[in-house]
């Protein structure tokens, strides 16, 4: 159809001026071989035309998910083995969301749907990246430290420090209800194998530190109480892809300078061509880190992670490891400003 022709070329113009014009149109609607505009926007990637199909009157929730709910709720649950090429240990980790854009064949795009405002259920390329580089640190780098995970989602980090390496504690860390309660459950799904590491996952709301150091900045009060009960002096800090857009950079560095002592790591992975990124790395700077070092990550941190899988299931699971291009950003909390930004 048009419609599916222009999706596929990313005819972003062309595909909203069929959809305003053709009121009775079909967004759903498949072809003789099972695919339909809606399967097509996924696969082209465009999160615009994504929009604009998901927002369409015929893309309505009941007729996505009419006939596939069983196939649908077995695909929402599903629990992988990270091996990162050891023969030893293993850090499983459910994921409850779709977070490959081809699954969205079975119902016309319903994957989007899992997506859409739980991100943290999925797993992503960039938590592979940072837990290959937490566990490629020498040895005594994270022995004995506590170590906190910001916007964790599944875990997958946090749990591979825990299970990988002597750190004293692991405290993973999110927003949503769901997303916190799928990373207590892989805390569980774990615990049998984090010797004497401590770990627990709890709630935090970036937007109450914000507020929180804001209120103290005024008041002029430093050693008021955190909004949270999480310390605020831990050794390590890591985190993934966390920061998409330049108005997240204020409260995203309340909470950064909130939770690490002086002196203490922060070690994140970063999309080379991630909004908000030039930003971010100023920010830092200038609120009291030192960049220590920008690498790009080395070609073995895009290997298998995942225990007995072909390099083709691996791509269907972790879509956005084998192209995007990281950095790896190690800065140090010294709360003295620099000011050189080549980021």
């Amino acid at each position: 159809t048009p419609l599916q022709w222009a999706t596929q070329l990313k005819q972003n113009a062309v595909v909203k001026l069929l959809l305003e014009s053709y009121k009775d149109i079909d967004v759903l609607r498949k072809n003789d071989f099972g695919k339909g505009a809606m399967t097509e926007a996924f696969i082209s990637g465009d999160v615009n035309i994504l929009q604009d199909m998901l927002l369409h009157h015929s893309a309505t929730e009941e007729k996505l998910i009419e006939g596939n709910e069983e196939k649908l709720e077995s695909l929402k649950k599903a629990t992988h083995s990270f091996t990162f090429n050891s023969k030893s240990k293993i850090v499983q980790i459910r994921e409850k969301a779709i977070v490959e854009p081809n699954i969205a064949s079975i119902a016309g795009g319903v994957g989007i749907l899992a997506l859409a405002d739980q991100t943290g259920l999925g797993i992503w390329g960039a938590s592979v990246i940072l837990s290959r580089w937490m566990l490629s640190l020498d040895s005594g780098k994270l022995r004995g430290k506590s170590v906190l995970e910001l916007g964790a989602g599944c875990g997958l980090a946090g749990l591979s420090v825990a299970v990988f390496t002597e750190a004293k504690s692991v405290i993973l860390t999110d927003l949503a209800k769901e997303t916190v309660q799928n990373m207590s459950y892989n805390v569980e799904l774990n615990k049998g194998v984090f010797k004497n590491t401590k770990v627990t996952a709890e709630t935090i709301d970036w937007n109450a530190y914000h507020e929180a150091g804001t209120e103290r900045k005024k008041t002029e009060d430093t050693d008021a109480e955190s909004c949270h009960n999480l310390p605020r002096d831990f050794d390590i800090v890591i985190g993934s892809d966390l920061v998409y857009d330049k108005n997240m950079v204020p409260v995203f560095l309340s909470v950064l300078k909130d939770t690490v002592r002086s002196g203490g790591e922060f070690f994140y992975v970063t999309a080379l061509e991630r909004a908000g990124r030039g930003e971010l790395a100023s920010a830092l700077l200038k609120g009291g880190f030192k960049m220590v070092k920008v690498s790009k990550p080395p070609r073995e941190y895009r290997a298998i992670p995942l225990k007995d899988a072909t390099q083709e299931e691996c791509d269907l699971l972790l879509v956005d490891l084998k192209d995007t291009e990281y950095q790896l950003w190690h800065l140090k909390h010294i709360k003295k400003p620099t000011l050189n930004n080549n980021y």
